[in-house]
């Protein structure tokens, strides 16, 4: 009887830590949104930095990001840290391509194919681009 009783108990630790591990694994994927959710905030997001929003093309999968159109130079930095800081973001892929009319009196700087892995969402300065006025 007491054998019997031991194995109830080892069977039902188990059964709590697979519950367990299958509910942390389900908390860490609602971290994620929908791709669509995150185009979504995105766009929101690039028409208060970037002068013309339409000009830049978003895609999302599973909290990868990818930026790619034109823009003006003095813009990129300020894209790129705003889109990194919105919730569900895990990464940026930067396919920019830097207006060159406003690229040259900066210098010509190009940030295209900048790859940014932000430690943390929530603090945008943690991503050190660099600066198109290089």
């Amino acid at each position: 009887m007491g054998k019997f009783i031991s194995q109830i108990v080892r069977d039902a630790r188990q059964r709590t830590y697979g519950l367990i591990a299958e509910t942390q694994t389900q908390i860490r994927g609602a971290n994620v949104p929908e791709d669509a959710v995150l185009v979504a905030r995105v766009r929101a997001q690039i028409r208060h930095v970037v002068s013309q929003a339409g000009s830049v093309d978003v895609t999302a999968h599973q909290g990868r990001l990818t930026l790619s159109g034109s823009i003006a130079a003095h813009e990129v930095e300020k894209l790129l840290s705003a889109v990194a800081s919105i919730a569900g973001v895990t990464t940026v892929v930067n396919r920019l391509e830097v207006n060159h009319t406003t690229a040259s009196a900066a210098g010509g700087s190009s940030l295209a194919g900048l790859q940014c892995h932000p430690a943390s969402v929530s603090s945008p300065s943690a991503f050190p681009w660099p600066s198109p006025h290089i």
